[in-house]
């Protein structure tokens, strides 16, 4: 199903902000309320249902923003004026994003079991570049795009990016199946579920991939460099402010 620019629905603009949102929502719910308030409680063998609910709560709504990152990137490959530029821009804000990940899901400046959110989409971006280059010199070879996902899964698994080769076969999946929103959320939701194996996550997937259906195929009313760049940069700064108001507060 090709989007309709004409039809009511979400812009590119307004799901980047649902991801925006949730992805706070889930390091907020990570680092706060997981590190700074129920990890001590349980240390004192101390027990808080409001918390525990809160954090579950937090991580679930957390759960949408993956989905619609991998979704505007593999619209943005079809859609940029300079593939080399997109990556290029992937690349340096997953430099820049990688000291505040590891801070904020280790405690240290340098963390080399895991690596960020941003590597995944960089490789993600890579991958799409080299699979579009093989449809349109070869119009099909199946069985060489699986090999070029299968080597990008696995750079994913030894670099230990987050949502390793999982988000990898998910941004496959979504361009295979571009030209049928249906097909992309079904099966974008079942493999994250079958993926992540945390049943009340799918409700948070669920989430994301409903706004994904909704997507109207515009870019929205805030458009050009000014919104573009906001978004890249929100993702390292809302770490570091998620791991201030964590001093701060404890």
């Amino acid at each position: 199903m090709i989007p309709d620019m004409n039809r009511r629905g979400l812009s590119g603009n307004q799901l980047k902000l649902i991801a925006a949102v949730s992805m706070l929502a889930d390091h907020i719910g990570y680092s706060i309320i997981g590190d700074g308030i129920l990890m001590p409680l349980w240390d004192q063998g101390q027990e808080s249902v409001f918390w525990l609910y809160l954090y579950r709560a937090m991580r679930i709504i957390g759960r949408a923003a993956f989905p619609i990152f991998c979704f505007l990137l593999t619209e943005g490959c079809f859609h940029t004026r300079s593939r080399k530029k997109y990556a290029l821009r992937l690349g340096v804000f997953a430099l820049l994003s990688e000291v505040p990940f590891d801070y904020m899901a280790a405690g240290q400046v340098t963390d080399w079991e895991a690596q960020s959110v941003m590597i995944t989409l960089l490789l993600g971006f890579l991958m799409l570049w080299a699979l579009e280059e093989i449809r349109q010199r070869f119009h099909s070879a199946e069985l060489l795009q699986m090999g070029v996902v299968v080597l990008f899964a696995g750079l994913s698994f030894l670099l230990k990016s987050d949502y390793s080769y999982g988000g990898i076969m998910l941004i496959a999946f979504l361009y295979w199946f571009r030209q049928d929103r249906v097909l992309q959320c079904g099966v974008g939701l079942a493999w994250m579920s079958l993926f992540l194996r945390v049943p009340q996550y799918v409700a948070g997937l669920a989430l994301g991939f409903g706004a994904i259906y909704c997507y109207n195929g515009s870019r929205g009313k805030w458009e050009g460099k000014g919104s573009r760049y906001f978004f890249y940069l929100f993702y390292p700064l809302h770490m570091l402010a998620v791991i201030l108001l964590n001093h701060l507060l404890f």
